[in-house]
């Protein structure tokens, strides 16, 4: 299921007016799982300067919201049903060259990294670290273009973009 975000429930939130007036930074959330989209959305949503544009629950609806509204920033899991993130992250990256692509996933297989890094995704995070990894690799990815890895190099694997 695609869910848009209205723009009623930013201006309802407490830090709306301050939100409004900062540069946003707009976001696709894609996952199989609604809890976890859920979770992620809360998280992003209160950061000053980030605004969850709209979720999608599999990677052709991830193709048609990236089309329709051209995000910065696609958060895109790998294993999902009707398309999975791979081929997702191809089609994205040619409709949207612009929007930053990060996956959110639990894929640890070494291989299957590599290969969403071959996408020419911009960072790469695991499910289980995203509490202490997601934000500063979103924050990395908007300001460098890439994934730092912990003492601020290019992760292996990501070019600059």
């Amino acid at each position: 299921m695609i869910q848009s975000k209205s723009k009623d429930r930013l201006l309802a939130s407490p830090n709306a007016k301050t939100r409004q007036m900062a540069s946003t930074t707009s976001v696709l959330i894609v996952d199989d799982v609604a809890q976890w989209r859920s979770q992620v959305c809360k998280l992003l949503e209160n950061q000053l300067g980030w605004k969850v544009v709209a979720e999608a629950c599999d990677g052709v609806q991830a193709i048609q919201m990236t089309a329709e509204l051209s995000p910065d920033l696609v958060l895109l899991d790998i294993g999902m049903p009707v398309l999975s993130g791979l081929e997702a992250a191809k089609q994205i990256q040619q409709i949207s060259p612009k929007s930053k692509i990060v996956f959110l996933t639990q894929e640890r297989d070494a291989d299957v990294r590599s290969a969403a890094l071959d996408t020419g995704a911009h960072g790469y995070v695991l499910k289980a670290n995203a509490g202490s990894e997601l934000l500063p690799t979103l924050t990395a990815v908007l300001r460098n273009g890439h994934q730092a890895d912990h003492v601020g190099a290019p992760v292996r694997g990501l070019s600059r973009r």
